[in-house]
């Protein structure tokens, strides 16, 4: 699908993606761009490309008008991103960081890296007052009572249950949207990845969706790799960390 056919897609996120030489993967535009669920779940594979689609999802939280059921419309926009470790988390804030500056200019926010928060200083940036907050897993009561307008988690292989738990609860209060995306190969305790992913599979929830993303279906890794790699592994693993498949 290009851009063109997209209808979801308005003149300003195409001015956007001009501005920072971007093109939307086609699995971001089949599976996120224009879609109206409040989780969209993605199990993937290694190497899609999900730095850069989590990237725009983040800016474009940034700079979104309050949802018809946010309950503090009031506010600017409070974005954050959760990740197994701050190393992970902030993978694609760096990318969003690294396009603020280089379009907009070092000016157009500030950044607190040891508080792990970014504030949109110019309207060209965003709105002006929108925070992004980046999270780790490992710090569990960092997580509680963030009542953010749009969230993303990225690895959410290696989020556990109880992290999650702490996460999700005041997602309701702004009425948050969040995409959640990683490799089915839970390592910890944990099933609410699978379990939301599963829910999205369901014809009857309409408030979920879920897709899965191979490696082979991405332009960054070489076919010859993949095909080493699928000589090397076990079958269910490499299903699971090359096809994105839930493999038992």
């Amino acid at each position: 699908m290009t851009l063109a056919e997209h209808a979801d897609i308005t003149a300003a996120q195409a001015r956007r993606w001009a501005l920072y030489g971007r093109s939307p993967n086609d699995w971001a535009m089949q599976h996120i761009i224009g879609r109206t669920e409040h989780s969209l779940v993605g199990a993937t594979g290694r190497q899609v490309g999900k730095t850069d689609e989590i990237s725009d999802y983040l800016d474009e939280g940034m700079r979104a008008e309050p949802s018809p059921n946010d309950n503090k419309p009031e506010l600017p926009p409070d974005v954050g991103i959760l990740g197994p470790t701050f190393d992970k988390s902030e993978k694609p804030v760096f990318r969003y960081v690294e396009n603020l500056a280089r379009v907009f200019g070092k000016d157009s926010f500030t950044m607190n890296q040891n508080k792990h928060v970014l504030t949109i200083k110019s309207p060209a940036a965003g709105r002006v007052g929108a925070t992004l907050r980046w999270f780790s897993a490992e710090d569990t009561l960092g997580v509680i009572g963030n009542t953010l307008s749009r969230f993303a988690i990225d690895e959410a292989q290696d989020v556990p249950d109880d992290v999650y738990n702490r996460f999700i609860p005041t997602m309701g209060v702004r009425d948050a949207h969040g995409l959640i995306t990683g490799t089915p190969d839970v390592m910890v305790d944990q099933t609410w990845f699978q379990g939301l992913w599963d829910a999205g599979q369901d014809p009857l929830d309409f408030d979920t969706h879920s897709f899965t993303i191979a490696s082979w279906e991405a332009p960054w890794l070489n076919i010859d790799r993949i095909l080493a790699a699928k000589r090397a592994l076990p079958e269910n693993d490499f299903r699971r960390l090359y096809g994105g498949e839930w493999v038992d």
